[in-house]
């Protein structure tokens, strides 16, 4: 099935790019060597003279050219400009090369007849034979025909009326116009793709405009790629695949209700995924994730301030459960402990307590770069901080706070592991999410596990710390 795929980016000498190790990556030479099965074919294009040294596989790369590029191009200048896009797979090799001589061609070609110097490098073979597609490298000089060394090539153009050739090779009128550039790139190679599958006989085409420019209503898809597709065919549930299966299930929601309000006379409505965190889209109270975020509107939704206003609310208790990672247990009051010895422990991890306004405590995490936590009583959270951090004085609270039953709510890893930690303890821990038990149950089996093996080397010992009477963050912090 032909697929539209065309990506563009610039190489620049700012960024730490190289245009020769550009040339070398996608022509698999030097230390790109290994991966040289995939290649179909590789040429360079309107090169300069003075380029054309050095092996055969160097000279189809146009190696020396690049290099020089590298060398002489001015530290603010463009290095090269990189297109891939993917190729008919319902062509022949012989078609696909046409066609894609064809489109560098055209796309090299400047309006005076000047030409860019370019390398094209087919990827059809091996591990890409499902996927062939093509990489050309675009330099911004113009090979006007005139005669120039490889030391004149790169220096500024000669001003207007003076003789050209005393001065470097021009430069195309890419970046001042860059956007519609592009636009006019990805409208040529869907256009000429489509004619060559048009002459070839088939009724596939691509189309290079969005789903809202073509006035189609889904929701952006989510790319497997080799590692998640291979893992879908063993029937092993990937993270993308989920996101795929979410996507479906939401897109057949938004249908239904387009029917019901359409059935109704009801008017429609779209939810602005640009009034959400980049990457997220909400319907029907589904959070998922979508692989492109569009600033867009996702159309169609039956317009209902309530679901709405339940949807927004839902996604920012998410939002806020996702940048922290809690613990609940017995109420008590902020900034309370009740087992003093293991309160005393939180001297060398945490740094300054404040009370705010709402009268919870925050409190700050030493070397976890800007971490704290925040005592509401009967529930702990931890923000920015690292999981592992996390579930460590996870434990430690619930121990000082002399919790018995636990619930955890965060990340897959942070549940896990302070399941885990506590459960070792003697704690009984619980997922807040019923989606993340299994991850809960995982960590209750480890630290089963541990607190048998501890209890097994420590028979004389009691396991338990002696508790004191209870304690606050005043009598043992510096309250700020």
């Amino acid at each position: 099935m032909a697929i539209y795929h065309l990506n563009a980016s610039v190489g620049t000498r700012a960024n730490g790019q190289s245009a020769s190790a550009k040339s070398q990556y996608i022509g698999r030479l030097g230390r790109y060597a290994r991966g040289a099965e995939v290649i179909a074919h590789v040429e360079s294009m309107h090169m300069p003279d003075w380029a054309a040294v050095g092996s055969k596989r160097a000279l189809a790369t146009g190696l020396a050219y690049w290099r020089e590029a590298d060398k002489s191009e001015r530290a603010n200048g463009v290095l090269f400009r990189s297109i891939e896009f993917a190729l008919p797979r319902e062509l022949t090799a012989e078609q696909r090369l046409a066609l894609a001589r064809e489109f560098a061609a055209s796309i090299s070609t400047q309006p005076d007849g000047g030409r860019l110097p370019c390398t094209l490098a087919i990827h059809s073979l091996g591990k890409d034979a499902a996927n062939p597609h093509v990489h050309l490298l675009l330099s911004e000089r113009i090979n006007d025909g005139l005669c120039r060394d490889k030391s004149m090539w790169f220096r500024r153009a000669a001003r207007q009326g003076a003789d050209p050739a005393s001065g470097g090779a021009r430069k195309a009128d890419i970046a001042s116009r860059r956007t519609a550039w592009l636009s006019e790139v990805r409208a040529e190679w869907a256009a000429r793709a489509n004619k060559a599958l048009a002459a070839a006989g088939h009724e596939a085409r691509v189309d290079h405009r969005s789903h809202d420019e073509r006035g189609i209503a889904v929701l952006p898809d989510t790319h497997l790629g080799p590692a998640a597709a291979a893992m879908e065919r063993r029937g092993v549930a990937s993270k993308r695949g989920r996101r795929r299966r979410e996507r479906a299930k939401v897109e057949h929601e938004i249908r239904s209700q387009n029917e019901d309000a359409e059935q109704e006379g009801q008017p429609l409505r779209g939810v602005r995924q640009n009034a959400l965190r980049p990457g997220q889209f909400v319907a029907g109270g589904k959070v998922g994730w979508a692989y492109k975020p569009s600033d867009t509107f996702i159309r169609p939704v039956r317009r209902n301030s309530d679901l709405d206003d339940e949807l927004e609310a839902q996604d920012r208790e998410r939002q806020r459960m996702e940048r922290a990672r809690a613990i609940a247990g017995e109420p008590k009051k902020p900034g309370e402990w009740v087992d003093v010895v293991r309160a005393n422990r939180y001297r060398e991890q945490l740094g300054k307590v404040a009370r705010r306004k709402d009268g919870t405590c925050e409190i700050e995490i030493r070397g976890s770069g800007g971490g704290f936590m925040i005592d509401y009583g009967g529930r702990l959270e931890f923000h920015r901080c690292d999981d592992l951090t996390a579930a460590r004085l996870s434990a430690v609270a619930a121990q000082a706070k002399q919790w018995k039953e636990v619930e955890v709510s965060g990340s897959d890893v942070y549940v896990r592991q302070a399941a885990s930690q506590m459960s070792a303890q003697g704690m009984r821990v619980v997922a807040a999410d019923p989606a993340q038990q299994k991850h809960v149950d995982a960590g209750n089996a480890h630290g089963e596990a541990r607190r048998r093996q501890w209890q097994r080397d420590q028979q004389q010992h009691s396991p338990l710390a002696p508790h004191a009477p209870a304690a606050s963050y005043q009598e043992h912090f510096d309250v700020h």
